[in-house]
């Protein structure tokens, strides 16, 4: 099976495009997995080896019974963290890139100390003075929808 990727600069100008076969029966979830893998890994078919998380990846596989095409984007997190006891006077910003905002939320928690608790998660998003929020302690945690 053929799994065609596209690749675009976070400008969404076109860059380049790659391909590689796979084995058969395979679920969708696990080829864009495997992208996704490959892209961690800077081993994308088509591009030069090296740091490919600057790059969007238009993952299509036109002859899975069930394909439908996906978009892999890295995004900027924002985590506000905080020890309990400084979270009004002095709370500390840890900046990652993810895919989504579960993976952000793992990066964030192995980047903080160990006295510290994570209080929001935020994203920035077009046409926002401010970064927007995906993930709060207040709040319960689940609060907002991450596109």
């Amino acid at each position: 099976m053929q799994v065609n990727l596209t690749y675009f600069k976070r400008s969404g100008k076109y860059y380049s495009t790659g391909c590689y076969h796979d084995v058969e029966n395979k679920g969708l979830s696990d080829i864009w997995q495997e992208v996704k893998n490959r892209r961690d890994a800077g081993l994308l078919p088509g591009l030069s080896s090296g740091d490919h998380s600057e790059f969007i990846v238009l993952i299509d596989v036109p002859d899975h019974p069930h394909n439908h095409p996906r978009l892999l984007v890295m995004r900027k997190y924002i985590g506000e963290v905080a020890n309990g006891e400084n979270w009004g006077r002095a709370h500390r910003i840890i900046v990652v890139e993810a895919d989504n905002r579960e993976e952000a939320l793992k990066k964030i928690r192995e980047l903080k100390n160990p006295d510290e608790s994570i209080y929001q998660v935020s994203t920035p998003r077009e046409g926002c003075e401010l970064p927007q929020p995906v993930w709060d302690f207040f709040n319960g945690g689940e609060i907002y929808e991450d596109d």
